[in-house]
């Protein structure tokens, strides 16, 4: 398992499998025909967005106003 997309795109151009990787960061590998789409009809939820950072008793105010910003443009980014 691994959370670097990068690291993702490299193992499968490595031949060390398949992968879930985003459209924007395989896009020239795909016209290429260096990364094939093997499973054309399956889609990730778009709609799974998580904001993450190291815990902490007491979130720092600017830290909690990024929070509350992206929640709130996220919101009507990815209403229905």
């Amino acid at each position: 398992v691994v959370n670097d997309f990068s690291v993702v795109r490299e193992m499968i151009l490595a031949g060390d499998g398949i992968g879930l990787l985003p459209t924007y960061d395989c896009r020239a590998e795909v016209e290429s025909g260096r990364l094939v789409r093997v499973l054309p009809d399956w889609h990730a939820r778009a709609d799974l967005i998580h904001l993450v950072y190291p815990w902490q008793r007491f979130v720092p105010p600017k830290l909690r106003a990024f929070i509350d910003i992206a929640a709130e443009e996220l919101k009507g980014w990815l209403a229905p």
